[in-house]
């Protein structure tokens, strides 16, 4: 089964939701930034922001059922700042990559790791999901640090999208050889 997913994750802080297309000024704010898209051209003008958007809203039509990318908004402000995504891996049939982006504003408040936190528990406790992976670029040390503290485990060089990265790995199996894994009661609501 495919389609987009139409969830809703929350945490203490941050709503994760479906974007839409009335969220262009916000993804145009995170994908427009060339602090947080570093390794290719910036989203230049908002017409451009919503035909990416619109790309992307039709890619995650495509996807397998619960995958995705999600808005990620400061419950408090109802700013928008960042998105997660859960998505096949181009190339590896069985691979499901967890990606995080954040507004370069908001950057050192731990959004990243509580928005990927909750993605993470998403997909390993809902969608069943025993292996995730993490593809970070080799400059990105940020991410690294973020990935390592979400418990994946550095699997290496890899290339992704002609870069160099470094691939991360999280397993169900790798927890502590238990059967299910529960989140730290840290991540409950």
């Amino acid at each position: 089964m495919k389609g987009r997913i139409n969830n809703t994750l929350e945490t203490r802080r941050l709503e994760l939701r479906p974007w839409t297309q009335e969220d262009v000024a916000g993804f145009h704010r995170l994908w427009g930034d060339p602090a947080v898209v570093w390794w290719r051209s910036p989203t230049g003008c908002i017409d451009d922001a919503a035909q990416e958007l619109v790309g992307i809203l039709t890619r995650c039509d495509a996807m397998p059922a619960g995958h995705g990318w999600w808005c990620v908004r400061e419950r408090e402000t109802d700013e928008i700042v960042g998105n997660v995504m859960l998505q096949p891996v181009v190339g590896d049939a069985e691979g499901v990559e967890l990606g995080y982006h954040i507004v370069a504003d908001r950057w050192g408040e731990g959004f990243a790791t509580e928005a990927a936190r909750a993605l993470l528990n998403y997909g390993s406790l809902v969608l069943g999901l025993r292996r995730i992976v993490a593809l970070v670029h080799v400059d990105n040390a940020a991410s690294a640090v973020v990935a390592e503290r979400l418990g994946f485990e550095d699997d290496g060089p890899i290339t992704h999208a002609e870069l160099p990265h470094r691939l991360f790995v999280w397993t169900v199996d790798g927890r502590a050889g238990v059967d299910h894994w529960e989140p730290p009661e840290s991540d409950w609501p």
